[in-house]
């Protein structure tokens, strides 16, 4: 990411493993950022400003997206985006980070919740039974458990989105219950079989599906306060 658009940067915050309270010593430190993007560079000619940068350094792992980009994937209830709403922030720039975050129950959609959860989750579980590179290693691998807990802990945070209409994304949070935090750590470390794994896992959605069902979060988002933010940010960030 060049400087100019590091110096626009208006929200940053800390994600993955240590937002949610998984973390080991060696977990890696994760953070999502939104940046706008001049708005005249918008509008001219020649190739469009990215919507989308992952840096991947020794010190961090980041992404970040322009603000327009963000707001359309929160739209559509991507889980990655929605938890930046939430997410302990290091950095905040008024006025619109604070505005920003505030915009989180204008983009909610049930349908999309639903959706966009359980297809994060399956995505998961894709990646938990993928053939390993390396056979000869030990079976399942430690990466593979990180998706075994990925793939359950989307499914609680959506269904506790779902039913209770927040979003809450450090685990410890969630409960008493079955899946609390604790639980997620002994399947980070690999203390259940997978068979146990998808067992529960298709609990947890069959729960996902209820809280859907029963659900009073709005069918439709508000895209026109999103859009009057959307616009102010653009005629302020010529």
């Amino acid at each position: 990411m060049t400087e100019s658009t590091q110096a626009k940067i208006v929200l940053k915050v800390l994600t993955g493993s240590r937002a949610y309270g998984l973390e080991r010593e060696n977990s890696d430190w994760d953070y999502h950022a939104v940046h706008i993007a001049p708005t005249s560079d918008l509008l001219k000619l020649g190739p469009a400003p990215k919507g989308h940068v992952w840096d991947e350094s020794k010190d961090e792992d980041k992404q970040t997206w322009e603000i327009g980009h963000f707001l359309h994937l929160a739209t559509r209830c991507n889980p990655t985006i929605l938890e930046t709403f939430v997410a302990p922030a290091v950095q905040l720039t008024l006025p619109f980070a604070p505005e920003l975050r505030s915009l989180l129950p204008y983009v909610l959609n049930r349908k999309r919740i639903h959706d966009s959860f359980l297809g994060y989750a399956h995505n998961q579980r894709t990646k938990l039974f993928k053939k390993p590179d390396d056979p000869t290693k030990d079976q399942p691998t430690d990466r593979a458990w990180k998706f075994a807990t990925q793939y359950m802990r989307v499914l609680i945070v959506g269904e506790a989105l779902l039913r209770t209409g927040e979003l809450v994304i450090d685990m410890a949070q969630h409960g008493p219950g079955e899946y609390t935090v604790n639980f997620l750590r002994d399947v980070r470390h690999g203390n259940f079989s997978l068979g146990n794994v998808v067992d529960r896992a298709a609990k947890l959605e069959a729960q996902l599906k209820a809280a859907y069902e029963k659900s009073e979060v709005q069918e439709t988002g508000n895209l026109d306060a999103i859009n009057e933010f959307l616009l102010r940010v653009r005629i302020k960030s010529w």
